[in-house]
């Protein structure tokens, strides 16, 4: 209760008169990363008051991602005029303690740039005084000599060693690691498909994706406009509107996922005699590889290939004859926008 009520009072003190609040957003491209109340914590120790203010002007976006070994962190500033600088370092080894502490000088200077007492190193302790002469020994003085007595004295018992010093009690195992924090991100996306309608044609997509750590799903609906293919001097037609659900894996900004599409086509015909309008359910399985990276400020840009094999085939046919069926094997590509949180 006590470091509570002492760390209120340092977050509530009152900035000085050339401090500039900020507005702090992590951005983690690892599986686990400092968040922004750890970065407050220790800015309220550095600085004696809370600097960070979520309506300020003035913007931080701080990106922890994997460099080797180690982390490399790298902060962007903003204002209202645009960017207004950079600061990036890396570590050898991931050593998050160290990460931190680079992270929160660097904040602070950007929020109180005259404090270049933070870039001074710690004074060294003063030297330890020498120690104090030993004494001279004493001067022994010979002892008279005593007679030999008649009869030889008792033999004295031996002392008892003493019991060997209990082993001092294990040291506990350390406190696992908390897990991941959930990860949101909604998506929205545009791309090109072949082989699940009569001709190459686009679809739109909008979908959220839901991570922890390394392992994620997705959820999107997706909708192909209508395309042609030309038969016998009028053309078939089709269009799609299905879900998309996906498994994934990632790796830094890699990923793959398994895939299943659920559907409904519409297909009609025009310039063929007898034509008319089908509705026939369509259902495919496939595999994905997928990128994505952050371009601004926490949003991302993804792109993405997918391989899908048809469980049902849609079959046109006229006049007896087969105008168009769904290929074996579709290929979609896409390109997304997301903005995690």
């Amino acid at each position: 209760m006590v470091a509570l009520t002492l760390w209120l009072i340092g977050a509530l003190a009152a900035a000085p008169a050339g401090a500039r609040p900020v507005a702090v957003q992590v951005d983690c491209g690892l599986g686990e990363c400092p968040s922004v109340a750890d970065l407050r914590r220790r800015l309220v120790a550095v600085l004696g008051y809370d600097p960070i203010e979520a309506g300020a002007s003035r913007r931080v976006a701080v990106r922890f991602a994997a460099a080797g070994a180690g982390v490399a962190t790298e902060l962007r500033l903003h204002d209202d005029a645009g960017p207004a600088g950079a600061r990036r370092f890396e570590t050898a080894v991931a050593d998050w303690d160290a990460v931190l502490s680079a992270t929160v000088m660097n904040l602070a200077l950007i929020v109180e740039p005259g404090r270049l007492d933070l870039l001074a190193p710690p004074a060294a302790p003063p030297p330890e005084p020498p120690p104090a002469p030993a004494p001279d020994p004493p001067t022994a003085e010979p002892l008279p000599a005593e007679p030999l007595p008649a009869e030889p004295l008792p033999a004295e018992p031996l002392p008892a060693e003493a019991p060997p010093e209990p082993e001092p009690p294990p040291e506990p195992p350390p406190a696992p690691a908390p897990p991941p924090a959930l990860e949101l991100e909604p998506t929205l996306g545009a791309g090109a498909t072949w082989g699940l309608t009569p001709g190459p044609a686009a679809h739109l997509h909008l979908g959220v994706g839901l991570w922890r750590g390394a392992l994620g799903g997705a959820l999107a609906v997706r909708y192909t406009p209508t395309s042609a293919a030309d038969f016998a001097g009028g053309a078939v037609l089709a269009d799609l509107l299905a879900a998309d659900a996906a498994g994934c894996l990632r790796r830094g900004p890699y990923a793959g996922c398994v895939t299943a599409l659920a559907g409904l086509q519409t297909a009609t015909s025009t310039g063929l005699p007898g034509g008319r309008t089908v509705r026939v359910p369509v259902l495919a399985v496939g595999a994905r590889a997928a990128a994505r990276w952050p371009v601004w400020a926490g949003l991302r840009l993804g792109l993405s290939v997918d391989l899908r094999v048809p469980l049902s085939r849609t079959r046109l046919r006229v006049g007896g004859r087969l105008a168009w069926e769904t290929a074996p094997v579709a290929v979609d590509g896409l390109g997304t926008l997301s903005w995690p949180f």
